[in-house]
This record gives C-alpha cells, structure tokens and sequence, in this order.
C-alpha cells in the first residue's frame, strides 16, 4: 500500500491515508458481519443479548467475502478458515432450564 505513494510525501501523510485504508476495511467487514449474523438467524434471549448459530455464521461471513475480495483483506475466504476463526470466539453457553 504504502509504495503507491512517490517518495516525497511525508510519512505523516502515508500513515493518515493508511489508517483510513483501513478504517474502511473494518467497516466494510462489520457491515458483512453484521448481515451474516442476520441470515445465519439471531436468537434474542431474555437477558437481551444476542446469540447467532456459529456454523451458519461462518459459511454466511465466507460466502459474503469471497464474493467481495476488496473486503477479505487477510484472504480468509474458506468455510474452514471462517470456522476455525469463529470457533475461537469466546461466547456465552446457553442454558437449558
């Protein structure tokens, strides 16, 4: 990213365009977050908090990068890389009762 810019430009101004770079890649991907999460199907529970089926996020989050690559950034485009990352998640365990 940061060889696109001619050598005088100062360092200042390459970090702000980077940082903005990337400000807009993590927009881009909670934006594809937020709708993967929709169509995997939110549960609401009681205590108001909101809980999505991991399996179905992950391949939804998946499908949706690999039909954007100029969101998927780190090339995480495989169901199984998606599901690896989303299983790492630390997440609330619901209880039957």
């Amino acid at each position: 990213f940061m060889k696109q810019f001619p050598a005088d430009v100062p360092q200042q101004e390459k970090e702000a365009a980077w940082n903005k770079h990337l400000s807009q890649k993590v927009q881009g991907f909670k934006n594809h977050a937020q709708k993967a999460a929709e169509q995997a199907g939110i549960v609401q529970q009681k205590d108001g908090t909101s809980y999505a089926n991991k399996e179905a996020f992950a391949s939804q989050l998946s499908q949706q990068l690999q039909n954007n690559p100029n969101i998927n950034a780190m090339g995480v485009s495989s169901v199984s890389g998606i599901q690896k990352a989303v299983n790492g998640v630390k997440t609330h365990s619901l209880a039957n009762g």
